[in-house]
């Protein structure tokens, strides 16, 4: 049956970027302006509030038709939420609806339509129409001519109402023509976006009160660390959240480029003036995330006490989920047990959680503590472990390193022996924790310098480097000891690894340079083709990932010498590249082995996880949540746990030989 397309314009005093959709579609205040719609090949037509709803629409739903939009699911919680109790909509089941972004996104192209329109070549969006839009969707301020009448005012005029109506049947055009140029999504991956809208409406239960006391503590505490700052640096800086202000006033006494975490942890371990670590210790414990994080879940939560809407379909290139919102795939790992303080933070009660540990360090860790499973429920979770560590062993065909994640082995302490020449049983702590290093991150060409970096910002371990000449050569009998880690460690020991890097970067420049023809690697299980400006990988679970726009390009490379900053260039040599959605922007990226191979690693990791959240769902287990490679159900606390996690680890026919493992655990509070 042909797509039915719909666009609608809202109004209400509630910000959407803030409280997401649900809170937003459930306010008295929100309401719709029009709602344009067409058939695929006819010109778009308009509903507006008091007009009788079209009987072509209400034939189409009864006929099981589909409808379809751009980002469906805020049409769809609109429709549900407000048009059908409202304006006497009927229901649409959730199988009737289909979502033109999530294909957008599916095949690496921008989530937003404009830009979409844009690389597929079809109409243009109308951006003044845009502007227009975002001025009536919010409240004017009142005029004298308003008289005593009660607000929200609206801008609710001829002229502009026609021309947003015009702006909302230009939306449905494009999105058709966008429709028209996208593949559908295949069977399985239409299964995933139904399941994710499932989770979304689901939502996952706050605790409220334990918010509000959050933002309680969170508030006294700046307001005292702000006067504190001000006091430290006579007045240069006045709040913690002046970066630049901060930055500026620490470069007279250290060198500094950046506030991260792991920067300012590093400067701690020095020996500074005490007026600085005391602004550095400032910075570290209220220079947090926790005041967005906690006004994301009260917003997101004010329809129902659920936080519904955090997850996005392909939120990245792989497939792999996003978060939204209280961007549940981003909280901060715990710095401190809060198990008992939670009655205190919930309290507010900052003097006394300040006994112990700085409040807003309690805070942070208290933040997964926030979500709980509903009334008289449990969460079941379960982590996948090193999964994508496994998978790419898996895929490179590195036998002993899936066997000896079958076994159990000590495969971190191993490396770590491999690296510093020394017996497994005798390896450090800090040793030990380089070889995890490199088990989890040098498996997609990471370098030396990157290396030593990420080592620092992960664990605090900085790896000696060795002392060099004035080129930045090492001296004779000096060692890098994180050249040694890539190079002697890893890429020696697990040889077939490296291999699978240029393997893949070989038959992708294939492919392209010989569009039509089918080039498979990877012993079969990976396959490219170039079609339709895309190239495609196909991966074992037979679902696509796309390239688009690519190109072999003569390129050259920049390299600095991160000792000397020397800069030197290599010859120009063919090298793949492809458009891509990156920080926001469409851009042409260079596609190496190693970048490669981690997209197919991590998509084959995501493949995994959902095919175990689906068998979970169909066997009675409620997937509520998903981070990362952890998932959450919400049951009834007699459900059968071995069960969940025999589910969990289930290894697809397609991954047959894949050494899967979870961790679980079951409680009423999350927890990582």
């Amino acid at each position: 049956m042909t797509d039915l397309s719909i666009d609608l314009e809202t109004r209400s005093t509630v910000d959407l970027r803030t409280s997401g959709t649900y809170p937003y579609a459930a306010h008295a205040s929100t309401d719709v302006w029009c709602m344009a719609w067409a058939v695929a090949g006819e010109e778009p037509k308009l509903w507006v509030p008091g007009d009788p709803f079209p009987e072509e629409i209400i034939e189409h739903i009864a006929w099981g038709g589909p409808l379809r939009a751009w980002n469906a699911p805020f049409e769809r919680i609109m429709w549900n939420l407000l048009l059908v109790p409202r304006y006497h909509f009927p229901e649409v089941p959730l199988d009737q609806w289909v979502c033109t972004m999530a294909e957008a996104l599916s095949v690496g192209l921008p989530g937003a339509l404009g830009k979409a329109a844009k690389v597929l070549g079809v109409s243009d969006k109308d951006d003044k129409g845009r502007r227009l839009m975002l001025q009536m969707s919010k409240p004017r301020k009142r005029r004298k001519s308003d008289g005593d009448a009660l607000g929200p005012f609206w801008w609710d005029d001829e002229e502009r109402r026609e021309r947003l109506y015009e702006y909302c049947r230009q939306d449905v055009r494009v999105e058709m023509e966008c429709a028209a140029s996208l593949r559908r999504l295949s069977k399985a991956e239409r299964r995933v976006w139904l399941m994710t809208e499932r989770m979304n409406d689901r939502g996952v239960a706050l605790d409220v009160p334990l918010i509000r006391g959050a933002r309680k503590v969170v508030e006294t505490g700046q307001a005292l660390a702000n006067d504190r700052l001000q006091e430290l640096t006579a007045g240069a800086v006045d709040r913690v959240t002046d970066i630049n202000g901060l930055k500026a006033w620490l470069a007279e006494f250290v060198d500094i480029d950046n506030l991260r975490k792991d920067t300012v942890r590093d400067l701690l371990d020095d020996d500074l003036p005490v007026d600085v670590a005391d602004v550095l210790g400032i910075r570290r414990d209220f220079g947090k995330s926790s005041v967005k994080k906690l006004d994301a879940m009260l917003a997101y939560g004010a329809w129902d006490g659920r936080m519904h809407g955090a997850l996005q379909y392909h939120g990245a290139h792989t497939g792999r989920f996003a978060g939204r919102g209280p961007q549940p795939q981003n909280l901060p790992r715990g710095e401190v047990i809060v198990d008992d303080l939670l009655e205190d933070i919930q309290e507010g009660d900052y003097a006394f959680l300040a006994l112990d540990n700085p409040p807003a360090v309690a805070v942070s860790s208290a933040l997964r503590k926030m979500f709980v499973a509903g009334e008289g429920r449990l969460f079941y979770a379960a982590d996948f472990a090193q999964i994508e560590a496994r998978v790419l062993a898996w895929l490179a065909g590195q036998d002993d390193l899936v066997e000896a994640f079958a076994r159990g082995s000590k495969i971190y302490e191993e490396m770590a022996a491999s690296i510093y020449d020394v017996p497994v049983g005798a390896v450090t702590p800090q040793q030990r924790q380089v070889g995890k290093n490199c088990i989890l991150g040098a498996g997609f060409q990471c370098g030396p310098r990157r290396f030593a970096e990420m080592v620092q910002e992960q664990s605090g371990v900085v790896l000696d480097r060795g002392a060099r000449d004035d080129k930045g050569n090492l001296l004779p009998g000096e060692v890098d000891m994180a050249e040694k880690a890539i190079k002697q460690g890893y890429r020696a020991k697990y040889d077939r690894i490296p291999a699978l890097w240029y393997e893949l970067q070989d038959a992708a420049m294939q492919a392209v340079q010989d569009e039509g023809a089918v080039v498979r690697t990877a012993d079969g299980r990976i396959r490219y083709t170039y079609r339709n400006q895309f190239l495609w990988c196909r991966l074992p679970s037979g679902r696509l990932i796309a390239y688009p726009l690519p190109a072999i390009r003569m390129q050259r490379s920049k390299i600095v010498n991160e000792f000397t900053g020397e800069v030197t260039y290599t010859a120009r040599r063919p090298t793949l590249t492809a458009a891509t959605v990156h920080n926001g922007q469409w851009v042409r990226r260079g596609m190496y082995g190693g970048l490669l191979t981690e997209n197919v690693v991590q998509a084959i990791a995501r493949d995994v996880m959902v095919e175990a959240m689906l068998r979970l769902e169909e066997t009675g287990y409620t997937p509520v949540l998903t981070v990362h490679d952890e998932t959450v159900c919400e049951v009834k606390p007699d459900a059968d746990f071995e069960k969940f996690m025999e589910l969990m680890i289930e290894v697809p026919d397609w991954a047959a030989g894949l050494p899967v493992k979870a961790e679980g655990w079951r409680g009423r509070r999350y927890r990582k």
